[in-house]
């Protein structure tokens, strides 16, 4: 209510391995709601990465759930999923005419989009291309801030509140995937979509200051 973050329940996404035991039929995880991206600033617009087009039709990205099941409908030719697909392609055939890129973001692109948004409305300033190469303590050892390799040189940044480190997981960290996750003991079982900065540099700088990750890796659930 406070936010331009807003959230779909994502009723109808089952689990990945449906036909594993006790595997959820539905709810497996909440997304966020569609979003346009011309309720974004363009400066804000510059800096937030394209949908990833491996995951993509021709860049327009595909939301789980009803959105992709009506484009799945469509390919066995049903007329109401042949409809929404043409209104969403025709829009997004609209958007690359008149702007060069999509407008209609969903997953991922949607999430960053409000997040960035609700930042934005705060005047919270983003740093991009700007990675955090050391945590900074005092004497007592608390993490105060963070050292940053920007594209204008090195700074250090010191927080009022506190430091969050969002690791975005380290599917890109071979090393960490063996490490942290023994059913997949050379790390290579699964390959990812994620950038190639998903490299678990959030969880190093957790582990310089005695953080560690911690998960019961006997429960199917922790995985």
């Amino acid at each position: 209510t406070k936010t331009s973050l807003q959230w779909t329940p994502g009723a109808k996404i089952r689990d990945i391995y449906g036909h594993k035991p006790e595997a959820g039929t539905g709810h497996r995880s909440v997304g966020p709601q569609p979003y346009s991206s011309l309720k974004v600033r363009p400066e804000i617009r510059k800096i937030m990465r394209p949908q990833l087009y491996e995951t993509s039709f021709l860049s327009m990205g595909i939301m789980a759930g009803p959105d992709l099941t009506k484009f799945l409908d469509a390919s066995q030719g049903s007329i109401p999923g042949l409809i929404h697909a043409v209104k969403r392609f025709g829009r997004h055939v609209i958007d690359l005419i008149l702007f060069q890129h999509g407008t209609q973001l969903v997953n991922g692109t949607a999430l960053t989009a409000r997040l960035m948004k609700s930042g934005d409305d705060l005047g919270v300033k983003y740093w991009v291309n700007s990675p955090a190469t050391k945590l900074v303590t005092d004497a007592t050892g608390a993490v105060t801030g963070v050292v940053a390799k920007t594209p204008t040189g090195i700074h250090t940044i010191r927080a009022r509140r506190g430091v969050v480190l969002a690791t975005g997981g380290f599917p890109q960290n071979v090393e960490l995937r063996k490490k942290y996750f023994p059913m997949t003991p050379t790390g290579r079982e699964h390959w990812t979509l994620a950038p190639h900065t998903a490299d678990g540099a959030g969880l190093r700088l957790a582990e310089s200051v005695g953080g560690y990750l911690k998960a019961d890796l006997e429960s199917p659930a922790a995985w």
